[in-house]
């Protein structure tokens, strides 16, 4: 792995993510999946990661990908929407207006791919973190999606450009 992360778990399960994905009818042969990443220093961490969370992270991508997809079409009205009611609204108008201004600096995205996630607990509810890195015709990025388990419907409870 060429680039240093503070956080090893998050590529770590980045890479069970995609793995899970790609398994189809084969999941049931499976506990978990564990991966190993090992830094430039050659220090190993291992990790685990049950499949029934791989399957939560798997149910909550797609808010992931149209969150992305709304950015890079610019419709921004559709991505203000996803955003629980309870999200503030002015920080809200901050960050659509933010992001509306990099805009010409990325291009249309072309497609969006799992960075890792990670499980937490905030205000009293389980959380989700979802990473990706968002590929651009201009300009790649990272991107998350931050998402409440207890939420109904396909609401996001906050969205940054890193991971």
């Amino acid at each position: 792995m060429d680039h240093e992360f503070k956080r090893p778990r998050l590529p770590a399960s980045g890479i069970a993510y995609i793995f899970y994905r790609n398994l189809a009818g084969e999941k049931l042969k499976y506990a978990g999946i564990r991966t190993i990443v090992v830094n430039k220093s050659g220090v190993e961490n291992t990790f685990d990661f049950p499949m029934d969370s791989l399957e939560i992270v798997n149910s909550y991508y797609p808010r992931v990908e149209k969150a992305a997809l709304s950015i890079g079409k610019s419709d921004f009205t559709a991505l203000g929407s996803q955003f629980n009611p309870a999200f503030d609204t002015a920080k809200k108008a901050v960050m659509l207006s933010n992001i509306a201004k990099l805009q010409p600096e990325y291009g249309p995205v072309k497609m969006v791919l799992p960075a890792g996630f990670a499980f937490y607990e905030a205000d009293g509810s389980i959380r989700l973190h979802i990473a990706a890195a968002v590929v651009r015709e201009k300009q790649n990025h990272p991107f998350s999606v931050d998402v409440d388990l207890s939420s109904p419907g396909d609401r996001i409870e906050m969205l940054n450009y890193e991971y």
